[in-house]
């Protein structure tokens, strides 16, 4: 065991301390700095926490967009990462089993005739979201009819629903609450289309590191750290995973 840990504090904690990167763009992780310069939220807490487990300091690298987090990797610029789990991101990147959940739903203009979830994906209909998100990740792969149109941020996106260039907007349901209030009259339609599981990412190298993460988040789910958490940033949409990820072999079950 001592061997193990030797080897996850060597790969994830080169010269004593964890580089844990941070989107910047999911405000429910990630709170930004308080007067200290110290970052606040459920991911800031969670890297310290891991850090903690191993005896080591953690310095976070922050980053605008998921898609820039997924790119530092090649520069070695982070050793553990606060994004959500994807596929398509995966390969030299190895993530643990989820500890948290927001549902990404679907909002239209007032008055569109796309009133159904199952109304989106069809000719003709355009649907916006923020490129390199893990859910617009999911659309670019899932969206057999309508167009998939990418845009740099998520203010971006709800411009182009009420400029009339798209006929919907894909996010967050947290954040398109928030839109809800800015445009009266705006809807959402009923039912996630996917729920964005977030994870702890590392490379996908170290299967040491790999098991500690994966055994870091089980205990945390069991013990209630992460709801902990999220109670304690008020960070309302952020459902928090509770359980262990394990079945009684101590065989992952996979993402919930």
């Amino acid at each position: 065991m001592t061997q193990e840990l030797d080897a996850v504090t060597a790969t994830l904690a080169p010269g004593g301390a964890i580089t844990a990167a941070l989107n910047l763009s999911n405000s429910l992780l990630n709170r930004g700095q308080d007067n200290a310069g110290e970052w606040q939220g459920v991911a800031p807490d969670l890297a310290r926490a891991i850090a903690n487990a191993l005896g080591v300091r953690v310095n976070f690298a922050p980053y605008p967009t998921p898609s820039m987090v997924v790119d530092a990797f090649g520069r070695g610029e982070w050793t553990i990462a606060l994004i959500a789990s994807d596929p398509a991101r995966s390969g030299r990147i190895a993530f643990s089993p989820p500890y948290a959940q927001i549902e990404a739903a679907y909002m239209v203009a007032p008055g569109s005739p796309i009133q159904r979830m199952e109304d989106v994906d069809q000719p003709g209909h355009r649907v916006a979201a923020f490129q390199g998100s893990a859910y617009g990740i999911w659309l670019e792969r899932n969206l057999l009819h309508a167009d998939f149109i990418g845009c740099a941020s998520f203010d971006e996106a709800f411009m182009r629903l009420r400029s009339a260039e798209v006929d919907v907007l894909a996010s967050l349901v947290p954040k398109l609450q928030e839109d809800l209030l800015a445009w009266p009259g705006c809807h959402v339609l009923d039912g996630p289309f996917m729920t964005v599981q977030q994870a702890v990412a590392c490379t996908a190298a170290s299967l040491e590191s790999v098991a500690f993460l994966s055994g870091f988040i089980d205990d945390a789910r069991s013990k209630g750290m992460v709801a902990e958490w999220v109670r304690r940033h008020r960070a309302k949409g952020l459902r928090a995973l509770d359980g262990s990820t394990k079945t009684r072999d101590g065989e992952p079950i996979g993402q919930v």
